[in-house]
């Protein structure tokens, strides 16, 4: 049983329907012809083609690399060793071969202190959820928006009067309202304490992760980022039913109407189905009233391409969503114009929140003991086995819930 607004928030059909709705199909299909267009249009730019040339020879793919050479869509064809060589050729006399991670580290010693005024970079990726984050496992990969911590990571942006602006980094599918909301109220506060706030929207700023966004002084959102998914969606499976197939019997006791009304046992009561639509119409209207304030927007535009419905960033930029396309160092140029920095003026960045290592998360869990700093050895030699790593990089790179806003343990009042 699953309650959502509107029609295009369609992150839980796959329970709900046997085939794709056309509202979905009409979403994916503007999304896909978007990014598509986009990806054509830069193309096009690049390789300084017209644009129905680059779309007429991808039409005629795949094809062998010499055919893609003669309709220009690559320069010339050989191996890496040749590509390296090129490289060598177009770098200059004296250049050579270097892996990257040496070449930063010799550029850290070699630069000077980093001086002026400071701009914060947020990053907010993953799933909006409440309270506090545990931290990465001692492999890392933690894939959650905690409210608690990034709120307090505004907050500290707000006590260090060196601070000029705020960036914020967007990158989520969205998640809890209550937590989402947390969120936009800090950066509310901060922008109240004289912090500009701008949004730099990653691959994903849907749903809770337009949320965060919507009050922020500006918008910037790449060509591709699916954004917008202004709608809410909650509800439950209940299983016991198909547990009596299977001949298990489940017996649950409570006092009150509703203190089963998150059992995963039995389904909702009509009453019950009531409550929670009233609820999730008060959440919708709530979030579009946010939008429509943040976004300087009438509430029945907002009504319009709200719907539950994701956008690419440039769609949503021709609706208003977002304030202009571009990526982080466009943001960073937007946040020194509102702080009233030059253009040129050269800004610090500090990250907040701060991550942890590998080696700070062991040291918290092991202790700085002999016996401690052993294990912490041994665990280290096991981390690094091949195998190990294959899967730790698999769990991390798997993708990490769907494109929604979650309204769950709504209150029964």
């Amino acid at each position: 049983q699953i309650v959502k607004r509107a029609d295009y928030k369609s992150a839980a059909d796959t329970f709900m329907e046997k085939d794709m709705t056309a509202p979905d199909r009409e979403q994916l299909t503007a999304l896909v012809q978007s990014a598509y267009d986009s990806a054509t249009a830069a193309m096009a730019v690049a390789r300084k083609m017209p644009k129905q040339t680059i779309v007429d020879t991808l039409n005629a793919s795949p094809q062998f690399s010499d055919d893609a050479k003669k309709k220009g869509l690559v320069d010339t064809l050989g191996y890496d060793d040749d590509a390296g060589s090129a490289a060598l050729a177009r770098a200059g006399k004296d250049a050579k071969f270097t892996q990257l991670l040496n070449y930063l580290r010799a550029k850290e010693r070699t630069a000077r202190p980093a001086s002026g005024p400071r701009i914060v970079l947020i990053e907010a990726a993953g799933e909006i959820v409440d309270g506090k984050s545990h931290g990465p496992g001692i492999f890392g990969g933690d894939n959650v928006i905690a409210s608690d911590d990034l709120s307090e990571a505004v907050r500290a942006a707000v006590r260090d009067p060196d601070v000029k602006a705020i960036v914020l980094r967007v990158d989520s599918p969205g998640g809890s309202v209550s937590a989402s909301d947390q969120i936009l109220e800090s950066l509310r506060r901060a922008q109240a304490r004289g912090k500009p706030v701008v949004v730099s929207m990653a691959g994903l700023a849907a749903s809770g992760g337009y949320y965060i966004s919507c009050k922020a002084d500006r918008i910037v959102a790449e060509p591709g980022t699916i954004t917008g998914s202004i709608g809410v969606l909650t509800g439950k499976v209940a299983i016991g039913k198909t547990l009596g197939l299977a001949g298990v019997s489940v017996g649950e006791v409570a006092q009150g109407d509703n203190a089963l009304f998150d059992s995963s046992m039995q389904p909702f009561t009509q009453k019950q189905l009531d409550n929670l639509n009233a609820q999730v119409d008060a959440t919708y209207n709530d979030f579009m009233r946010k939008v429509s304030v943040g976004r300087k927007m009438p509430f029945e535009k907002v009504q319009e391409i709200a719907k539950g419905r994701v956008w690419s960033g440039a769609d949503a930029k021709d609706r208003g969503l977002v304030d202009e396309l571009g990526g982080l160092w466009q943001a960073t140029d937007d946040a020194k114009a509102l702080a009233h920095l030059p253009k040129d003026q050269q800004v610090v960045f500090r990250r907040f929140p701060g991550r942890k290592g590998i080696f700070e998360t062991m040291n918290e869990m092991f202790g700085s003991s002999a016996v401690g700093f052993k294990a912490m050895e041994g665990l280290i030699e096991i981390a690094n086995l091949p195998p190990i790593r294959a899967v730790v990089t698999a769990m991390q790179t798997a993708p990490q819930g769907s494109v929604e806003l979650r309204a769950p343990n709504l209150p029964q009042e």
